[in-house]
């Protein structure tokens, strides 16, 4: 018995990880979407066999200087530092994104809560990865976005008032439901989103957040985890990378080889705004290591063209490096207990930053995963083009189906480096592999030998789970 607790002990983290789901994600865009979308969204995700699924809810935030910019690509527009001067949101109806009032957040909150109950009707665990989008349509990343997430915008509104308290306030209605026969629910609460730039920079107001959602929920019957959600390169909110080697992805901006975060990481005091970000670094330590349950990463792993499985975890050694820059150990972390999150993952087929230019070579859809096809679905932009016969010759479809093997590889073992305890596909544009939310009268972007792929697995690691409970 002592020899077996010796090996237990100086084993990898994750040596007893089981088999993890590849989940499916549901994509709120307006106030509508809670509604309209959600449920037929929730039911789609439920058929592809996960006890999972990540809702996404998505609101605005507007920066003034950015409101007399072109509405069209702004291709280097991802690294600009923004700020929030209002928050708004989208209604069916009304012009532009509209200003939040009383009346909107208690009807987002209704809606919230609608979305949720149905969730929690259908899966076990659910997360809510909660995003903010450029308002102005001018191509500026939420990862960029420096907020403090409870001081007041124009119109009086925080993030918080918009964001955190309705979802907490919907998930207390939601789990208050009696669900007869049902197992326990689990509801892993990201407080953001692929938004470095405001964890690293008001860690100290994520942790009174954090605190805030623990005792709102305390009384909730289900497991309540809370987690923030972090890209795989730029973790705080600035390019602290140098340049990628060629190729680069379209058009040809000076900003293009910096596309991805996939240069070298710079020294921590190269970094813009250094002295700012290890300011609030004492606060951020105590966030990561002692406050939150979960971290999560936006998972997009560039392959070569022979994609196996070790490079389903190159982008997550990015994410390591950057913590480390910020003198948090990643691994020591998970040691800790605290549980990883592939929030999203998948590939998107495209090499342009304005998502109108599909790949055709492996090479290309390996080498820029986090690009994609923005439109709807539209044969003539495919780069599967999955509206052909399964067995068609189509490299760049081929190689889409190599990488998601090897992530399925991944998964089943748990993580390799790594321990991963969750992992949902990004079922937007092109990068919906499974065909749920992006579908049009032209077809979709579902790939059936995929999907039979991703239910078998799934399938798998609910029949592991269940001997293991």
């Amino acid at each position: 018995m002592a020899l077996l607790l010796l090996l237990l002990a100086t084993a990898a983290p994750h040596a007893l990880a089981k088999a993890v789901p590849l989940s499916s994600s549901v994509m709120i865009f307006s106030n509508e979407d809670f509604d309209t979308r959600c449920p037929q969204l929730l039911q789609a995700a439920a058929t592809h066999g996960s006890n999972s699924v990540n809702i996404v809810p998505t609101f605005y935030w507007i920066d003034d200087r950015f409101r007399e910019l072109p509405r069209t690509c702004n291709p280097d527009g991802w690294a600009a530092s923004s700020k929030v001067d209002s928050y708004c949101y989208y209604q069916a109806g009304k012009e532009g994104c509209q200003p939040w009032t009383k009346k909107a957040v208690a009807e987002a909150t209704r809606g919230f809560a609608s979305c949720l109950t149905l969730a929690f009707d259908l899966f076990d665990e659910v997360l809510i990865s909660p995003h903010l989008d450029d308002g102005t349509r001018t191509s500026h990343w939420r990862n960029m976005l420096i907020f403090d997430p409870l001081s007041p915008d124009v119109n009086g509104f925080s993030y918080y008032d918009i964001m955190i308290r309705p979802i907490t306030r919907a998930a207390t209605s939601a789990l208050s439901q009696k669900r007869a026969g049902h197992k326990a629910k689990t509801f892993w609460f990201a407080m953001q989103g692929e938004m470095g730039g405001t964890v690293f920079h008001h860690p100290q107001s994520y942790i009174t957040i954090a605190s805030m959602i623990r005792a709102d929920l305390k009384r909730v019957s289900a497991t309540v985890l809370v987690g923030v959600l972090l890209n795989h390169a730029y973790l705080p909110g600035v390019v602290n990378r140098g340049p990628d080697a060629p190729p680069f992805p379209l058009p040809g901006t000076p900003l293009a080889p910096l596309s991805g975060g996939w240069g070298p990481l710079l020294p921590f005091d190269e970094w813009p705004g250094s002295a700012r970000i290890a300011a609030g670094l004492p606060a951020a330590r105590v966030l990561l290591r002692s406050v939150v349950d979960f971290m999560g990463i936006s998972n997009y792993n560039r392959a070569p063209a022979d994609v196996t499985v070790d490079d389903m975890e190159n982008a997550v050694a990015k994410y390591d490096a950057e913590l480390a820059a910020m003198g948090i150990n990643f691994l020591d972390v998970l040691k800790s207990g605290k549980k990883f999150i592939y929030n999203e993952v998948a590939i998107g087929g495209g090499v342009s930053e304005c998502g109108n230019v599909s790949a055709t070579e492996p090479w290309q859809v390996g080498r820029y995963p986090w690009m994609g096809i923005f439109s709807g679905y539209k044969k003539a932009l495919d780069p599967f083009k999955t509206f052909m016969p399964s067995d068609a010759d189509v490299p760049a479809r081929s190689y889409m189906r190599s990488w998601y093997s090897s992530l399925l590889k991944v998964l089943a073992q748990g993580g390799v480096k790594y321990p991963v305890s969750g992992s949902y596909i990004w079922n937007c544009a092109s990068w919906d592999v499974q065909g749920i939310f992006t579908r049009s009268g032209e077809g979709s972007y579902a790939d059936p030998l995929t999907v039979d792929r991703i239910q078998k697995h799934n399938a798998a690691a609910a029949a592991e789970a269940k001997r293991g409970a």
